[in-house]
């Protein structure tokens, strides 16, 4: 591709093996994308954590590529509960880490659910620490921890009014926000363009994916999104963070597609 009007992004999961992600080089040297966003691979074995590392590290080092790391996730790595908080903090420490050895801009983290032993407000204030002492630890990388908002009720950050006072008390200038779509959407913010406008202060990577109401990340088209008003907003905010196409995806040929189709939304807009 040619002159892309915005810096696009896509996922390498940690479960790739060595020949998948070799695949994806067509993807860069062809310039479909300009970014790639990694795994922390510390749970599976040592040998594909190698492979994995020296394979990401061999395809970014051809191409200038932005790097983004996702930090581990979901119940078993939960900033907003004490249950194995200082497991996970280590956990979380150490893909810090590991990012370092990629040069790595940005790391997405996700602010945490309720397990029952907190209430929101409690595990809300707990994961605003958490999130500030891991904000001070990545700034000795120059990294910035983008949090990334979620779904359902029972995590935090599923609704703009608390992702913005979430942003706002940890109020490290390292600390900012990745905008997944797909979790908004699937929240019930179906005005993006609202959404955008009301969080441009934070905004500094975007996860893009597409569905009709549930956290399918779709390729884009394949549900309800109303990208359109979606990419006239960030572009009136003048976004210049990378897109994430954060979507299943079968081969490179899809993500083609959705390079395609994201860079079509943005030149009509």
């Amino acid at each position: 591709m040619s002159n892309p009007s915005i810096r696009k992004c896509f996922t390498i999961y940690l479960l790739k093996t060595k020949p998948e992600i070799e695949r994806y080089e067509p993807l860069l040297k062809d310039n479909w994308y300009q970014g790639c966003e990694i795994f922390y691979p510390f749970t599976q074995p040592l040998d594909h954590q190698r492979e994995y590392q020296e394979t990401v590290l061999a395809l970014i080092n051809k191409y200038p590529v932005e790097v983004v790391l996702h930090l581990p996730y979901g119940r078993e790595n939960n900033i907003a509960t004490k249950v194995n908080l200082d497991r996970t903090m280590k956990i979380l420490k150490d893909g810090i880490d590991f990012a370092a050895g990629f040069n790595t801009s940005k790391l997405t983290l996700h602010p945490g659910e309720l397990v029952g032993d907190l209430s929101r407000e409690e595990a809300l204030e707990l994961a605003i620490n958490n999130t500030r002492e891991l904000g001070r630890y990545a700034n000795k990388y120059n990294m910035k921890i983008v949090v990334e908002n979620l779904v359902t009720p029972n995590q935090l950050c599923s609704n703009k009014e608390e992702t913005k006072y979430f942003l706002e008390r940890v109020n490290l200038p390292n600390v900012l926000l990745n905008i997944d779509c797909g979790h908004a959407y699937a929240s019930g913010e179906r005005d993006l363009a609202s959404y955008v406008y009301y969080l441009k202060d934070y905004i500094a990577h975007l996860h893009v994916n597409d569905n009709s109401g549930t956290d399918t990340h779709g390729l884009i088209g394949t549900g309800s999104i109303d990208f359109h008003s979606y990419f006239k907003a960030l572009k009136e905010i003048k976004y210049e963070g990378l897109f994430c196409a954060e979507v299943l995806h079968k081969d490179i040929d899809d993500l083609i597609v959705t390079a395609e189709a994201m860079e079509a939304v943005w030149r009509k807009v």
